[in-house]
């Protein structure tokens, strides 16, 4: 039995990317650094993705969080962010969150 079965609770990793053909490459499941493991033994993996400045278009989101595996659900998609600089906080523009690939 594994420790996050035998005590019920959500076990959260975080692993940077391995780096991309360019700077501005969107990382995917498979770009985690390390093993290949982390995701395949992984119930959930998301990735948080940054466009840089010089690319950035006006209205673009200033970062997106996907959902790249959902083991439980199967649901996949991603939510588009924009910074608060108040809070410093991202936030989705509308209450409403809206996944999209």
């Amino acid at each position: 039995m594994t420790f996050v079965k035998k005590y019920q609770v959500h076990c959260h990793l975080v692993a940077h990317p391995r780096k991309g053909s360019t700077d501005d490459s969107k990382p995917g499941k498979v770009d985690i650094a390390g093993t290949g493991d982390i995701s395949y033994l992984s119930d959930n993996v998301l990735v948080m993705w940054r466009p840089k400045k010089e690319t950035k278009k006006d209205g673009d989101p200033d970062g997106v969080l996907y959902v790249l595996k959902n083991r439980e659900f199967g649901d996949l998609g991603g939510v588009r962010l924009y910074f608060d600089k108040a809070s410093r906080r991202f936030r989705c523009q509308d209450q409403q969150i809206e996944f999209w690939l």
